[in-house]
């Protein structure tokens, strides 16, 4: 994390501190209101890691004019119980030829599950050699969840 966001993290916590210390009654408030400041805190790392892997996200895009893959952005979604979403399809890409969408959630990709991945883990599982299927396992909005196998090819974005 940067060194400024964890420093503001220190003095937002600081400040929090004192004025619980100042406004608590009882031991039993000082308890209710730093569980709400440590849960606040917690949304904020969850929020710059976000951060973090949107801005690897985009210098993977931008550093990477070819590779070999699927075709699909992606994004980790923490506060929403890390659902890795698909973003968007490359046209004509392998990913929209199988019928991925904007919004479709990926549960499982070659079988391992989503939930604690980064974005950048995520990418690592999905790219690989070129003429390799990969399988995911994806879920549109109420429908079952399908699995979906996906065969890479170099992609020109």
């Amino acid at each position: 994390m940067n060194e400024r966001v964890k420093l503001f993290c220190i003095v937002v916590l600081s400040v929090l501190a004192g004025f619980l210390l100042v406004m608590a009654y009882s031991l039993h408030e000082i308890d209710r209101l730093l569980d709400v400041a440590i849960e606040r805190v917690s949304q904020v790392r969850a929020i710059a890691d976000s951060t973090r892997d949107a801005v690897n996200d985009l210098k993977n895009n931008i550093s990477c004019k070819s590779f070999s893959g699927v075709g699909i952005s992606l994004s980790v979604f923490r506060l929403s119980g890390n659902k890795l979403e698909v973003e968007s399809t490359v046209k004509n890409s392998p990913a929209e030829k199988a019928g991925l969408k904007a919004g479709d959630e990926i549960l499982k990709i070659d079988g391992k599950e989503t939930r604690w991945l980064t974005t950048d883990q995520a990418v690592n599982l999905i790219r690989g050699p070129e003429g390799i299927d990969v399988s995911l396992t994806v879920v549109s909005g109420d429908a079952e969840p399908r699995e979906i196998v996906i065969t890479r090819r170099i992609i020109n974005p």
